[in-house]
């Protein structure tokens, strides 16, 4: 009994009956009138429409002179490589389909942070080298202590493609070491850019000059993700924006309030990210604290109780403190929201400017900044 061994690479029977029938100048017609079988039977065996059976074998043995086993074999070395080749696709399917599972593949490829490849393992071995890690399945110590909704909950793909995208722009960016005293002489100061919106551009070069390297980057749809705060090593911290709501208040808040974590100390190097979530119902103390000093930061030696709830006063108070008006009115729909004293959200909308389109396409640097 003879043995069939699979072929690195199969042609199916009927390229090897068309070979026969150009060496003999024979038609197809001629090999039907040979076989004693119709035109349209012989059509559908060289078209692969039709397998070889034992019978056509016989006769494609006695039309060609050879033995009918060559026919068979041929045959089912054909229906093995097709059965490989359907297998190898659908391993290559599910392995595509997991990989879908643990990271958001389609926006990270529409993002164009991997490349687009139809081969699973090329798409893994691109997914591992961004997220940093040799095994795709890998617990990533970037991301090890997770605090969202609650202490034990894990990142979601999501946010874990978004933290990374992060930290890999981060590594691309300059900046001094980090100073903390000239960081904290610097940062209160910031929000004065606030007043003409296109001065937000000047935010990563100044940061940086602290030591600090700013990353805004788009959020990945549904992944709620605000900001987020941590080090890339000893010396470089890394405050990420991502302009989920794109309006000047909502920047500046989640911009100082990051910036908030590393100089409280709440981000230290080597600790897993400080992220935040607006939904986010069981708050740390540190937490409060960073939008405590957010807050300071934003209007200097006024309380919430004392901010102005006209319009005209808005604007009179955000001129004295070198503000926009709009961070001043954000704060007011904020307190509002949290059941405080502050201002329906819909009264001075105007005063929110919108600052993304500032931004490349999806962030990450400010529009003719180079790459």
């Amino acid at each position: 009994m003879s043995t069939i061994t699979p072929l690195a690479e199969a042609f199916p029977p009927g390229e090897y009956i068309r070979d026969e029938l150009v060496a003999r100048q024979w038609t197809q017609q001629d090999l039907a009138q040979v076989l004693g079988r119709p035109i349209q039977a012989v059509n559908e065996i060289i078209n692969g429409k039709k397998t070889i059976t034992p019978e056509t074998a016989i006769g494609l043995g006695s039309a060609f002179g050879t033995s009918p086993e060559m026919w068979l074999n041929l045959q089912n070395q054909w229906l093995l490589h097709a059965t490989d080749a359907a297998n190898a696709l659908a391993e290559n399917t599910k392995s595509r389909a997991q990989l879908r599972e643990i990271l958001p593949i389609n926006d990270m490829i529409k993002r164009g942070w991997i490349p687009d490849t139809g081969d699973a393992a090329e798409l893994e071995e691109s997914a591992c080298e961004f997220m940093g890690v040799s095994r795709i399945h890998e617990e990533l110590p970037f991301l090890a202590a997770a605090r969202r909704s609650g202490e034990t909950l894990s990142w979601t793909p999501k946010q874990k493609a978004w933290l990374c995208r992060v930290r890999n722009v981060a590594t691309t960016l300059d900046s001094v070491p980090f100073d903390s005293d000239a960081a904290a002489s610097a940062i209160p100061d910031l929000v004065h850019l606030s007043v003409h919106t296109e001065d937000i551009t000047k935010l990563p070069e100044m940061l940086a000059g602290v030591g600090i390297r700013l990353v805004v980057e788009a959020p990945l749809p549904g992944s709620k993700m605000d900001g987020a705060a941590f080090w890339l090593d000893e010396s470089h911290p890394v405050v990420a924006v991502s302009i989920r709501y794109d309006r000047n208040d909502h920047f500046w808040f989640t911009l100082l309030h990051e910036l908030a974590h590393i100089t409280l100390g709440h981000a230290k190097p080597g600790e897993p990210p400080k992220v935040d979530d607006e939904d986010d119902v069981n708050r740390s103390a540190e937490e409060d604290e960073a939008d405590t000093e957010a807050s300071a930061w934003m209007v200097k030696g006024i309380s919430d109780d004392e901010l102005p709830r006209n319009l005209s006063s808005i604007i009179e108070l955000a001129g004295e403190r070198r503000i926009h008006a709009g961070l001043i009115v954000g704060r007011l729909h904020h307190l509002n929201d949290v059941g405080g004293d502050g201002i329906a959200y819909n009264r001075f909308r105007e005063s929110l400017v919108k600052v993304r389109h500032l931004f490349d396409e999806h962030g990450s640097r400010p529009i003719g900044n180079p790459s």
